[in-house]
């Protein structure tokens, strides 16, 4: 290949007729090159015609099919025209599909004025995982927002239910001060379930009854459209860029506690930058166009029926709670919310739980008062056992336990001990203790132990003869024995009169 330069001095030479050899010799080339190049008009030579791709073929059908429907993809249309006889690649398809596909066009958004007091804006948002007693649990963050001064009402949550949804809303007023008219929620299932025949959205019923209780209305965006609440959906991004940004895993409680305390003097203390005020100020001119609150706050609790066992516990959520005996083997009505657990029978209250979200814990939650009941009545049961016993014995002792009660303030105590003591007697003398004991009034266990001990005394000594004068004629006296009054005679050889000491005769 020569240079252009080279091409140039070619031709200029050629033009003033030297040969192929002279024009070798003053441009240092050989003659066969010089030879090839005479006869060119150009350096360059002029491209090859192009071979016919395999795709030309199809182009106009691929046009056909992006116009449509332009959200084809390459994949799809590369299916489509294999099926048709086209053996080329897909790269091919995805580099024609991507010169030829019309531009999407950028959406255009209307800029949203809101009233005061014309409506606020719910959205939950996910964040980082949460210390809940031993175990961690992923945290939710509830954001309600009043679309015209921008104050914000937020929570933090272990759940997106039903019970959590409402509450935040019954404490979101009360934080306001008064309830907007419309709410604007998003395709959530505490909000919508869904869409009629008619396309029109279906509010979830304990939703609607709360909104018939506050009187406010129920606004559903379209799915996938969070540009029609994106006040509340900045609102959440600010709350992770700004709150949550750089936090460490802490308690859940204490987690609640920094993200009120952010809300009220961080976030709707700030200029905003849309509104050019406060959020706290600009919420108290917001205020009077509020509607008031009622008298009695919406009940926030869903309503279930739950069995209890027999050890007086019922199941929820993964963990048991406890409930006073007398409720044991029967059913009753169980009243939760996301923080309390109110159990009722008969619409009675009977217990009220502190709602357990640890995981982790596999105890049974007993109240105090609950296990002392239990205690006792398993006492009373061993008691009510101790006493048929007794009264089991016979009559005498069904009589000496009426005397006990009339007369005795713990008439079980004495019941106790003397089944003790008959432990080491026999039942006819126990009984015949016991019938002495009544017919004296001497009721008690130390009465009944004193007789069964005085009888056993008299009966190991021989009992007392008592005669009578009469008894007397009919004595048979043996003869009596004189032997031992006979004595030798006295002699005079044997006295001693030296002896003071001897006696002296008779």
């Amino acid at each position: 290949m020569i240079s252009p330069e080279q091409f140039a001095r070619i031709k200029q030479l050629q033009s003033q007729g030297l040969k192929a050899s002279q024009i070798a010799t003053d441009t240092s080339l050989s003659a066969a090159t010089v030879r090839s190049w005479m006869p060119r008009k150009a350096h360059r030579r002029s491209p090859a015609p192009k071979r016919k791709a395999k795709l030309d073929a199809y182009k106009l059908r691929i046009d056909w099919l992006l116009h449509d429907c332009a959200e084809r993809s390459a994949q799809q249309i590369y299916q489509t025209i294999c099926e048709e006889g086209y053996s080329g690649g897909l790269t091919m398809v995805k580099s024609y599909v991507r010169a030829v596909r019309p531009p999407k066009q950028k959406k255009v958004y209307q800029d949203q004025i809101f009233l005061p007091g014309e409506a606020a804006q719910v959205d939950f948002g996910h964040l980082p995982l949460t210390l809940c007693g031993n175990c961690q649990r992923k945290a939710y963050l509830i954001v309600i927002v009043l679309c015209h001064s921008r104050q914000a009402y937020i929570d933090i949550l272990l759940d997106e239910r039903l019970e959590s949804w409402l509450l935040a809303h019954r404490r979101a007023f009360e934080a306001f001060g008064g309830v907007p008219e419309h709410m604007i929620v998003d395709r959530t299932k505490c909000a919508i379930l869904g869409n009629d025949k008619n396309g029109q959205p279906i509010p979830n019923a304990r939703y609607a009854d709360m909104a018939a209780y506050y009187d406010f209305k129920i606004v559903a965006c379209d799915a996938y459209c969070p540009e029609q609440k994106g006040t509340v959906e900045n609102f959440v991004k600010y709350v992770k860029g700004n709150f949550m940004a750089g936090r460490k895993l802490e308690p859940y409680d204490q987690l609640r506690i920094a993200a009120a305390d952010w809300c009220t003097h961080t976030a709707n203390q700030r200029l905003h930058s849309r509104t050019g005020r406060r959020p706290a100020e600009h919420h108290q001119a917001e205020k009077p166009s509020l509607k008031p609150l009622p008298l009695i706050p919406y009940d926030c609790d869903i309503t279930k029926t739950v069995l209890v066992d027999k050890f007086a516990q019922f199941s929820f959520d993964g963990h048991r709670y406890s409930l006073p005996p007398e409720y044991a083997h029967s059913s009753a009505n169980l009243h939760y919310g996301p923080e309390i657990l109110r159990i009722f029978a008969d619409s009675t209250l009977i217990a009220t739980h502190s709602r357990c979200h640890d995981k982790k814990h596999r105890d049974p939650i007993v109240q105090p008062e609950h296990l002392e009941a239990i205690k006792s009545r398993h006492k009373r049961s061993q008691d009510r056992k101790l006493l048929q016993r007794f009264l089991r014995l016979g009559q005498a002792a069904r009589d000496f336990h009426a005397g006990l009660v009339r007369t005795r303030l713990q008439p079980l105590r004495d019941v106790r001990k003397i089944l003790a003591i008959a432990a080491h007697w026999p039942q006819t003398d126990l009984l015949r203790a016991l019938a002495d004991a009544t017919a004296y009034n001497a009721f008690g266990a130390d009465y009944i132990h004193n007789l069964l001990h005085a009888r056993a005394q008299l009966a190991e000594t021989s009992p007392i003869q008592l005669t009578r004068r009469s008894d007397l004629l009919d004595l048979e006296l043996p003869a009596p024995n004189l032997n031992h009054y006979h004595r030798p005679e006295f002699t005079l050889e044997d006295d001693d009169t030296d002896n003071p000491q001897a006696p002296v005769p008779s």
